[in-house]
């Protein structure tokens, strides 16, 4: 992850999707900004940010697995999540923002 800082973090919607699907959609949206926008410099480090985190998470992450620790994850709730990028680990974490329930962390 070569534009990506420590602790950089994104939100995604599930929205009738699980979260494979929504963040392969993040990724063509985000590629698809950055393509056929004229985003500005600071946009374009934004975007650029988003992209890397979403292709890492995307590549390294067993999806199956993950629905199968929390079911929630499957698209059916109307859910939003926070990834996060530790730069001292290379790790990605998944956060899920339940604010009647606080944060719970994959």
């Amino acid at each position: 992850m070569s534009v990506i800082r420590d602790q950089y973090q994104l939100e995604l919607h599930l929205q009738g999707h699980c979260i494979c699907t929504t963040a392969k959609n993040a990724v063509m949206r985000t590629m698809r900004t950055l393509l056929e926008e004229d985003p500005t410099d600071a946009e374009t480090e934004r975007l650029s940010s988003d992209l890397d985190l979403l292709q890492c998470f995307v590549r390294e992450t067993d999806f199956e697995t993950l629905r199968a620790k929390n079911p929630r994850l499957d698209g059916r709730e109307d859910l939003r999540v926070r990834l996060c990028y530790q730069q001292a680990t290379g790790d990605i974490t998944l956060s899920i923002l339940d604010h009647s329930k606080g944060d719970q962390t994959q």
